[in-house]
């Protein structure tokens, strides 16, 4: 994986930046992949944290007032708030960012049936759904999967960018998904089958297509069974 991401990744971005450099005029994603080479090699450090378990136990022992609870929530408010702050300097310099990718949908109802949440949704796909920088070096950079996986994530992001408004994820049923596998060793772990309603051809192609492009809900890449 080292050595991929070198000659596949990080190579070809620095090759790429330095003739941009000695081109008369500025390409305007030049300054976009200097962006991204700043946090480029990411993957390789994080890569073991997410194949693996670990458990850690610190010797320093948080004051008997310490509300835990209160001090994540305070994390995730303050992160919520950089990454808006990012994404609106995003929208506002670069073409990329027209939108986010997020969609919410409080007091929702289907078949007159109120949920007994608010659905908040992502957008992985589609005419509407944006992203940071070009589809293949998007392909290129995701954590899983294999060279032809990576050329066929390519592929369908531009498929689907042209035929299809959006594609969006129900994070919170898949959030609940992961969560139930995660309390449950390897070898207890069941076979999960995903059946897809058969509403259009892009069925199978999505399930693979979400597991691909949306890593951080540890989904691991399905093999797809079908029969006439």
């Amino acid at each position: 994986f080292d050595l991929l991401h070198s000659l596949l990744i990080r190579t070809s971005i620095d090759a790429l930046l330095r003739l941009c450099d000695k081109l008369p005029w500025k390409p305007e994603f030049a300054q976009e992949l200097k962006m991204l080479g700043q946090v480029l090699d990411l993957p390789l450090v994080f890569f073991p944290f997410a194949n693996q378990s670990f458990y850690f136990r610190s010797e320093l022992s948080p004051p008997g007032d310490f509300n835990s609870e209160r001090y994540m929530f305070s994390c995730v408010v303050a992160a919520h708030r950089f990454i808006r702050m990012i994404e609106a300097k995003r929208r506002k310099h670069s073409k990329y960012y027209n939108s986010l990718n997020f969609r919410e949908y409080p007091n929702y109802a289907h078949n007159s049936v109120k949920a007994d949440r608010n659905i908040s949704s992502i957008v992985v796909a589609g005419a509407e759904h944006t992203m940071p920088f070009s589809d293949f070096w998007w392909a290129l950079t995701q954590p899983q999967g294999s060279i032809f996986i990576r050329f066929l994530g390519w592929i369908l992001a531009k498929v689907f960018r042209h035929t299809v408004t959006e594609i969006e994820i129900d994070v919170a049923s898949f959030v609940e998904y992961a969560r139930a596998l995660s309390t449950l060793s390897n070898s207890d772990r069941p076979n999960v089958i995903i059946a897809p309603t058969h509403r259009s051809l892009y069925d199978f192609l999505i399930v693979s297509y979400i597991c691909f492009s949306l890593p951080e809900l540890g989904l691991e890449m399905p093999h797809i069974a079908a029969a006439s």
